[in-house]
């Protein structure tokens, strides 16, 4: 320690200390409050090539994701929430390669294209439901639902 300045040096320790009691006690973990963390997929859009887009985002309630489509202006064209669908519990989910290299695909060549999702709900199995979704003018329909889908291999869904 420097000699003649023990007040500076207790003055700097406690500021110190107090700088550390503020960070820790403003942390949600410590402080007590039940924040989640964001996650970098809590909200995951993909875009269509006639420039509408599809947002699948996680909502406030646990297991509750919300699937909408919007138009080139980002109006909202539809909308839906999607919690036990499907016989799976959504908590998370995620946008899966329809076919190799892409998201987005017109499986029956119907002018419509394709998109799929896949959901996990914390468990330990390693196949998941992946569901097929048709995107239409102004609304999402289900076009199939792949009921054992390995989404940590990373394949498509369709080969």
């Amino acid at each position: 320690m420097l000699r003649g300045c023990s007040s500076c040096t207790k003055r700097a320790v406690l500021k110190i200390f107090f700088a550390i009691l503020l960070v820790l006690l403003s942390s949600p973990t410590i402080a007590g409050l039940k924040k989640k963390p964001a996650w970098p997929f809590d909200k995951t859009k993909v875009t269509l090539k006639d420039g509408r887009s599809l947002l699948l985002q996680r909502e406030k309630e646990e297991y509750t994701w919300k699937l909408s489509l919007f138009d080139k202006k980002h109006r909202v064209l539809w909308s839906k929430i999607y919690s036990e669908d499907f016989n799976s519990l959504w908590g998370d989910a995620f946008f899966v390669r329809v076919k190799r290299k892409t998201f987005i695909y017109d499986l029956n060549n119907d002018g419509y294209p394709e998109i799929a999702i896949s959901t996990w709900d914390g468990g330990n199995a390693p196949l998941r439901p992946a569901i097929v979704f048709t995107v239409k003018e102004k609304e999402l329909t289900v076009f199939k639902v792949v009921d054992e889908y390995a989404f940590e291999s990373g394949d498509p869904v369709f080969d």
